[in-house]
């Protein structure tokens, strides 16, 4: 077991950083922003609320302490590589067109589903097409399930860098991405747990992650 950590240099950024922090605060972006900078995170949440990676709830607030779900995550994480919307759906028009609508889909994501009758369909389906997720054994996604430390940390890297060499594997299926953030610097681990800063960590790889953790991650 590990525990999950990245690592961050708070004296070169602490001035810009309470810079930021105070911007926010005076034009917050989310209801529970509104009475405090020492929100988790917080700086992370706001940036990717700027460029349109992350987004809030109805009633206006973030949720940082909430779990993300799997369908929130791969939103999050096709979001970030640039595309936009239309280009995303494109793309999966034309994987569905490749290898069909049944090899495309999910148990529970009908690649033929409109963005209108399913939000999440081209973000899940997408990633699919892109192999940075392959879902559960019985072919689901489970698009409301909560996302552990240990698939964060393989969707992530699946989707910025391309999956690790056989020279990362490990003992368990995660070690395989955990092994290569740790070389490149980026996590170690503590206690077994998977940290991510000097005092922040992800947790146990089966533990639920926070929306504030992903915004960091």
């Amino acid at each position: 077991m590990k525990i999950l950590r990245l690592f961050t240099i708070p004296l070169l950024l602490g001035a810009l950083l309470l810079t930021f922090s105070l911007q926010a605060l005076a034009d917050p972006l989310y209801e529970d922003f509104a009475e405090s900078m020492y929100i988790n995170n917080f700086e992370a949440i706001y940036q990717l609320t700027k460029d349109d990676i992350l987004t809030g709830y109805p009633d206006g607030t973030f949720g940082p302490e909430e779990e993300i779900n799997r369908a929130e995550l791969a939103k999050a994480l096709v979001l970030s590589t640039g595309m936009t919307d239309d280009e995303i759906k494109d793309a999966v028009d034309q994987y569905v067109d490749t290898v069909g609508a049944e090899a495309a889909s999910f148990t529970d994501v009908d690649a033929t589903l409109s963005v209108d009758e399913l939000w999440y369909v081209d973000y899940v389906i997408y990633m699919k097409s892109q192999g940075w997720i392959s879902g559960y054994p019985d072919g689901s996604f489970g698009a409301g399930n909560s996302v552990t430390a240990a698939e964060a940390l393989k969707m992530v890297v699946e989707s910025q860098w391309g999956t690790p060499s056989d020279h990362y594997v490990g003992d368990q299926w995660y070690e395989r991405y955990f092994n290569m953030l740790e070389y490149f610097g980026f996590v170690y681990d503590s206690s077994e747990l998977i940290m991510f800063s000097f005092s922040t960590s992800l947790g146990y790889p089966e533990d639920a992650i926070t929306r504030s953790q992903l915004a960091e991650l």
